[in-house]
């Protein structure tokens, strides 16, 4: 299977980061093009409870600030030498991911995962499980091993 387009999905975190690293090498290795994405969805019927006030021009504000985001990712992935494009989503982030990666098509999604288990797993659930499990191409997760590392480090009562 040769890996032509490599679809990397980005909440900005330090996992994410790191999933770019990995992905930048892939594309430098395989000669493949990167596609960053950003899902910028926020449910606004619970955010815009009846105590919250949201401006007008709220979701186009926070699709300025993702492409602003995503203009350095791209840059700090070109300056690396690979190929990349950008593309942001007001779609809930895994549904833009998977519908992304059939559009493209992608040949490989790589994405960072937090690693939360338990209880923090089931409250905030796992988007990188998600597209796991419906992607049609293959989901290489990586998980930045330094915030991890001080994660665990922490005391209980802070996680």
């Amino acid at each position: 299977m040769a890996i032509r387009t490599i679809l990397v999905p980005t909440d900005f975190s330090t996992h994410s980061s790191a999933a770019l690293d990995q992905a930048i090498e892939l594309a430098r290795a395989l000669s493949a093009r990167l596609v960053l994405l950003h899902s910028y969805w926020i449910n606004l019927s619970m955010a815009a409870a009846d105590f919250w006030t949201v401006p007008p021009d709220f979701m186009e504000q926070m699709r300025k600030a993702a492409i602003l985001e995503l203009e350095g990712l791209a840059k700090r992935a070109l300056q690396a030498g690979a190929t990349c494009e950008t593309r942001v989503s007001a779609d809930p982030t895994t549904a833009a991911i998977l519908d992304l990666a059939e559009a493209l098509p992608a040949d490989l999604i790589v994405m960072g995962t937090h690693g939360h288990t338990g209880l923090r797993h089931v409250v905030l659930g796992s988007t990188a499980e998600r597209v796991v499990r419906l992607a049609r191409c293959p989901v290489l997760t990586v998980k930045d091993h330094k915030s991890a590392e001080i994660e665990q480090s922490a005391p209980a009562s802070s996680r």
